[in-house]
């Protein structure tokens, strides 16, 4: 090169790569980035601690909302009025094992259904008896976006004995409609429910009422399109 070749065709002829020969080491290393900040600005214009969002993370994992990651809590911290972006939450919970590869504990196995037909002999009321629970969009024309609509139906007489809807259905909503359900009709003598495997179903205050009040659940298959048709032809 010092007689005026060109690098490319030098470095070819050598038999090294041109990145190992342009590259060079940051000897000393260079400047380090940025200290992490140790408070955090609300939209109210004040500014709290670190330790006050760990308090506002671990209350939100303690509820409905324990299985979030820290996209979702980044969400959920900005409605609460937290000025934050999801690379500071994540450096949070991380720190503070919050993340839900730490919290993630192994679940107990799940009653799923053994027949793909339910086949109920009795309606809803009398001894033996099978209901049916689901969530389905329903377009809102006059807000202009999509609701939730919950039904609690009864197999044998394809009867709708309740529904419910919102904007949002989170597990208290289901506890609320079975004991809507428990208020009408009574106490029960052996009842089945039959729902899908989501968030509001498989949830810890919903497995306890059904406890509680003698009512036994049973999911479909992940992914059986078979057996959710029952439930979706209504």
């Amino acid at each position: 090169m010092s007689a005026g070749k060109p690098v490319t065709a030098v470095v070819t002829h050598s038999g090294i790569k041109r990145s190992t020969f342009y590259y060079k080491r940051n000897d000393p290393p260079a400047q380090p980035g940025r200290r992490a900040s140790d408070s955090t600005r609300r939209k109210s214009g004040d500014t709290v601690s670190n330790e006050r969002v760990v308090d506002y993370l671990r209350q939100l994992l303690s509820g409905e909302c324990e299985h979030y990651g820290y996209i979702k809590c980044t969400h959920a911290l900005r409605q609460a009025g937290f000025c934050i972006n999801h690379k500071k939450v994540y450096r949070l919970m991380k720190s503070n094992r919050l993340l839900s590869s730490y919290r993630r504990l192994p679940s107990p196995p799940r009653p799923y259904v053994r027949t793909r037909k339910v086949k109920p002999t009795r309606p809803h009321g009398d001894v033996a008896e099978t209901v049916e629970m689901d969530i389905k969009f329903v377009y809102i024309h006059g807000e202009h976006k999509m609701a939730y609509l919950i039904t609690l139906l009864d197999v044998f007489s394809r009867r709708t004995l309740e529904r419910r809807l919102e904007y949002r259905i989170k597990a208290t909503e289901v506890v609320e409609l079975l004991r809507q359900l428990v208020f009408r009709w009574g106490s029960f003598g052996a009842i089945w429910l039959r729902t899908d495997n989501g968030g509001q179903f498989i949830a810890t205050v919903v497995k306890e009422y059904c406890t509680q009040h003698g009512i036994e659940q049973e999911f479909i298959h992940p992914k059986a399109l078979p057996h959710a048709a029952g439930k979706r032809a209504y």
